[in-house]
C-alpha cells in the first residue's frame, strides 16, 4: 500500500494496512515496478526514501527520548562503578552529514540532536563517552565513503575505523596498555576485499532495485593467524578455528552479483540476523580481559572485529531478549572486567516507542 501511496504523490494510504502490505501478492515485483515508474519519472522520493543525485537513499529520523534514556545508562553507568567494572557509551552515527545538508528541508532528522543531548547529560555525570560522528559524518563525501548506498548501516572501512579508534580507548579502560593493540591494527595484516553487487540495503527493499540499486559489500580478514571460538546459543552455533571459520563462517555466501537481503549481517557472526547473545573467546588475544558489548546492529561488525583483541567478548542485544534475560543479569553471571555500549541515534526511539528496549538494563540491585 506504500508503493500506492509512491504512485499517487507519496502521501500516507488513507487507512491503515499494514498486514495486507505484508501479505501481498507478489509484493517485491510491485514494489520493485513502482521505483522504476518512480526513477523514470525523475522523481526523488519513494516510499518514504529519498535519493539524493549522487544514488545515496536516505531516510527520516524522528527520534525522541533521548534524555530519559541517558537517565537510565547513568543510574546503570554508576551501578556498575559500584561494582569495579568500568563503563563506555559508543556514539555511532546515523546516515547523514551533521550540517544536514543531503536531506531535503521537507525531511526531520533529529539523529545528531538526540546524540548531543544524550551525550551532554552522560559528560554531565561524568560517565566515559566516545563520539564517532566527527569521523564518519563531518561531510556529505565522508558519510559516501563511509556508509552503504542502499542502507542505513556503516559499511566495514567505517567498521574498521571505529575498531581503530575504540580498541585503545578499551584496553585503557580495561586496565591494559593501549599500545598491545596497534600490531593488530596496521591494515597490511589485514585483507580487504570489495564483493560487487551483493547487497539489497534496507532502503532499496523499500523502494526495489530499479529505484535504489545494489550495493557492494567490504570484508576485512587478517593475515596473521588466529585460534578462536564462537557461540550463538540462540541459534545452536558453536564453533571452533580461526577468524574465517567462526567468526567469518558464513562470509562466502555472500558472492558478487548475487544479491541477498542479510549480505551485511553475514560476513561477521554469520547469523543473518539479530541474536540475543554471541561470545567470542580468543584466547591468544593481546589484552587478557572480558568485555562486555551492548549494542544494536551497528555493533555486529565491530563485535566481530573486537574479538581479535580481547580473550573473552560477550555481544549482546537487548532487544532480542526473552522474558526476564536482562543486561545486568549477564553481568552478574559474565563478570566483565569493562562494560561497552554501542548504539546509532535510530536506537533512541520516538513518541510513540520511547526506546525500542536499547536502555533498559533491569534491576540494578
Amino acid at each position: 500500500m506504500a508503493a500506492f501511496g509512491a504512485i499517487l504523490g507519496n502521501k500516507a494510504p488513507l487507512f491503515p494496512a499494514r498486514r495486507l502490505a505484508d501479505g501481498f501478492p507478489r509484493k517485491k515485483q510491485f514494489v520493485n515496478l513502482n521505483g522504476g515508474v518512480c526513477r523514470a519519472l525523475g522523481r526523488r522520493l519513494c516510499n518514504g526514501v529519498y535519493r539524493s543525485p549522487d544514488g545515496m537513499l536516505l531516510v527520516e529520523c524522528k527520534v525522541s527520548g533521548s534524555a530519559s534514556n541517558a537517565t537510565n545508562t547513568i543510574a546503570f553507568a554508576k551501578w556498575l562503578d559500584v561494582r569495579g567494572i568500568p563503563y563506555l557509551y559508543i556514539q555511532a552515527p546515523a546516515k547523514i552529514d551533521m550540517a544536514g545538508s543531503m536531506l531535503p528541508s521537507c525531511f526531520i532528522h533529529r539523529g545528531d540532536e538526540a546524540s548531543d543531548v544524550f551525550l551532554s547529560m552522560l559528560g554531565e555525570a561524568s560517565v566515559n563517552t566516545l563520539d564517532l560522528r566527527k569521523r564518519f559524518t563531518a561531510t556529505p563525501q565522508s558519510v559516501k565513503q563511509y556508509f552503504y548506498r542502499t542502507d542505513h548501516h556503516w559499511n566495514n572501512d567505517a567498521a574498521f575505523e571505529a575498531l581503530c579508534a575504540i580498541a585503545p580507548r578499551v584496553a585503557a579502560l580495561a586496565g591494559c596498555d593501549p599500545e598491545v593493540v596497534e600490531p593488530f591494527l596496521q591494515r597490511e595484516r589485514w585483507e580487504r576485499k570489495v564483493v560487487y553487487r551483493c547487497f539489497i540495503g534496507s532502503q532499496t527493499r523499500r523502494t526495489g532495485t530499479l529505484f535504489g540499486g545494489l550495493d557492494d559489500v567490504i570484508v576485512y580478514s587478517p593475515r596473521f593467524r588466529t585460534k578462536m571460538t564462537l557461540q550463538v546459543p540462540s541459534k545452536d552455533i558453536l564453533l571452533s578455528g580461526d577468524f574465517r571459520s567462526t567468526v567469518m563462517y558464513r562470509a562466502g555466501e555472500v558472492r558478487p552479483n548475487k544479491a541477498r537481503a542479510d549480505a551485511y549481517s553475514l560476513v561477521y557472526t554469520g547469523v543473518g540476523g539479530s541474536y540475543r547473545m554471541a561470545r567470542h573467546v580468543n584466547p591468544d588475544a593481546p589484552i587478557r580481559r572480558k568485555l562486555l558489548l551492548v549494542g544494536d546492529s551497528f555493533a555486529r561488525p565491530v563485535e566481530g572485529l573486537l574479538s581479535i583483541l580481547f580473550t573473552d567478548v560477550m555481544a549482546l542485544d537487548q532487544r532480542c531478549f526473552v522474558a526476564g534475560e536482562t543486561v545486568v543479569g549477564h553481568v552478574k553471571s559474565f563478570k566483565p572486567d569493562c562494560v561497552v555500549q554501542l548504539n546509532n541515534p535510530f536506537a533512541f526511539g520516538n513518541a510513540r516507542k520511547r526506546t525500542n528496549g536499547m536502555f533498559e538494563y533491569g534491576e540494578l540491585r
